[in-house]
């Protein structure tokens, strides 16, 4: 994934976690189970998985990002394996997704609710920071990433050029610099 689809270190820290968690064999009777356990087929060779076995699996992971993200990530494994012939047919084939519905209803803090998270900071840059990403909707990575020239007063724009993450400025999680309206606050 890092040489052919150039993706980003988070993203690949984050399969790793999948794969450690939920896919892979224990490794050490140390680390505790997830609520979700270990994927039933993880001590099972790729070309004995059957079908029924991922989708028993599945049905079990919680509605939502994670069991969504879990298979994405399964069946991209089983796609990479057919494609290097370890295995004739793809047992995700007949999984169907369930699609993630968000409500669109946002719980925002009220005006009265940021000032006082404001005045409750340790210091006037973290007040700031706050403030910042309360009026911007920054992540916190790009807040990090941010810097004076990126801030344009006579356009009232800022412009989201990097992201701070894993310790290395990076591209923003979209790949593309965009630019956030300034309000009057």
């Amino acid at each position: 994934g890092q040489r052919k689809r150039n993706l980003k270190r988070s993203t690949l820290k984050d399969y790793r976690q999948v794969l450690d968690t939920y896919l892979l064999p224990a490794r050490s009777v140390d680390r505790p189970d997830t609520p979700y356990g270990r994927a039933p087929f993880a001590t099972t060779p790729l070309r004995e998985i059957k079908p029924a076995a991922v989708k028993a699996w599945y049905d079990k992971l919680p509605y939502g990002r994670t069991g969504e993200k879990l298979l994405m990530i399964v069946r991209a494994i089983f796609a990479h394996a057919r494609s290097r012939g370890l295995i004739d047919a793809d047992p995700t084939a007949s999984v169907e997704r369930q699609p993630v519905r968000y409500s669109g209803d946002y719980d925002f803090y009220s005006r009265e609710e940021i000032d006082a998270l404001v005045r409750a900071a340790p210091s006037e840059q973290d007040a700031a920071i706050y403030l910042t990403a309360a009026m911007t909707g920054l992540r916190r990575g790009e807040l990090v990433a941010l810097r004076w020239r990126d801030v344009d007063f006579p356009g009232q724009a800022i412009r989201v050029r990097a992201n701070y993450s894993l310790g290395e400025l990076v591209t923003p999680k979209s790949g593309k610099i965009r630019t956030v309206p300034m309000i009057p606050d």
